[in-house]
């Protein structure tokens, strides 16, 4: 789809620059524990530029990331 070209990752990001990307990762992480407690991979649909992807491979747990972005998915893979 043509919004979500190369300058949408850019507007992305930008309007996520104050959000709380950690701090929500370890409510995701609660949440996995509580209700799949022996999960060890996840998967992010709509993952945008990773941020998540990269925040949850930090808390040991295999991420496959999707999105319909070409241009989000190689900010993510960097």
């Amino acid at each position: 789809m043509k919004c979500f070209d190369k300058e949408y990752s850019k507007i992305y990001d930008f309007l996520y620059t104050r959000k709380n990307y950690t701090k929500e990762t370890y409510l995701i992480k609660k949440i996995l524990k509580k209700h799949l407690p022996n999960s060890k991979s996840l998967l992010d649909l709509g993952c945008g530029t990773g941020q998540y992807s990269n925040l949850m491979t930090k808390l040991k747990l295999k991420v496959v990331g999707v999105d319909r972005s070409q241009s989000m998915l190689n900010i993510a893979k960097n």
